[in-house]
């Protein structure tokens, strides 16, 4: 089963993407993480093909650094980073990682699309 893992502190955040992968997805597993240190442990108990969906902003181990860590149990092109920070200089660093880049806000549109563009 094909997993994605979504990593955000807002919980209402992760309600409302869960929501919209189980709509668009339904054979997707979707679990939840509400810092980096949690999505660790996650990805290290996963077996399987994971995409990891994850918010930029964090408190603790956030953005890039975390970023760095998952790269450990998921491949950069697995990963997509979710940010309100719209800018060049993040978007770029993604890129450079081979990392995806979805700004926020966010809609099932968007999350949709790029689904699709991972294969899923």
């Amino acid at each position: 089963m094909k997993t994605l893992l979504l990593i955000d502190d807002s919980r209402s955040a992760r309600m409302m993407f869960k929501h919209w992968v189980i709509t668009a997805r339904p054979g997707l597993q979707v679990l939840e993480a509400g810092d980096g240190l949690q999505a660790l442990e996650v990805l290290a108990s996963l077996k399987g093909e994971t995409v990891v969906f994850m918010d930029h902003n964090m408190p603790g181990v956030h953005g890039l650094d975390l970023a760095r860590q998952l790269l450990e149990f998921v491949p950069a092109n697995r990963l997509v980073m979710c940010t309100a920070t719209i800018g060049t200089e993040i978007a770029t660093k993604v890129e450079a990682m081979g990392m995806h880049y979805l700004a926020k806000p966010i809609n099932p549109a968007k999350l949709v699309k790029t689904l699709e563009e991972l294969g899923l």
